[in-house]
């Protein structure tokens, strides 16, 4: 099972790769299209198999995200495991604009931390990895 699904769009690519390197520096395993899909494979079978093994999914949530198809699918597949599934998922967003912080109002971001880095990526960064690491700790413990 993989801790962390990174969910963002083309033009975000780098910050969910600094994410990526920084949570698996801290030990958590990670998957994210960039660097996960292999050539030939349908992206959207990819994508739907990493969410099913995933327990914490990092929404990045920017102007390009937001209004994207794929952000949008995935973040309806994301309900669909947490609500039809009753999967035990964490949802975190990570907003990186003033558009993205526009998201954070959907029903499903109310109510749960995130982290804003529109003025400080790298500082926001840091603050996600370490809370995500202590969460996916609580996890595995929970699961053992």
């Amino acid at each position: 099972m993989t801790d962390v699904f990174i969910s963002y769009h083309h033009d975000d690519e780098a910050v969910a790769q600094e994410l990526c390197e920084k949570l698996e520096k801290a030990g958590i395993s990670v998957w994210y299209a960039g660097r996960d899909v292999k050539p030939g494979h349908l992206i959207s079978r990819a994508v739907m198999n990493a969410m099913k093994q995933c327990g914490t999914f990092v929404f990045i949530l920017s102007k390009s995200g937001i209004y994207s198809d794929f952000f949008l699918n995935e973040l309806q597949y994301a309900k669909i495991l947490i609500r039809e599934e009753r999967r035990d998922i964490r949802l975190i967003p990570l907003v990186i604009d003033e558009e993205g912080k526009s998201a954070l109002s959907t029903r499903m971001f109310q109510g749960i931390p995130w982290f804003n880095a529109i003025s400080s990526l790298d500082n926001s960064l840091s603050q996600a990895v370490k809370w995500i690491a202590e969460q996916a700790l609580k996890q595995q413990e929970s699961a053992s």
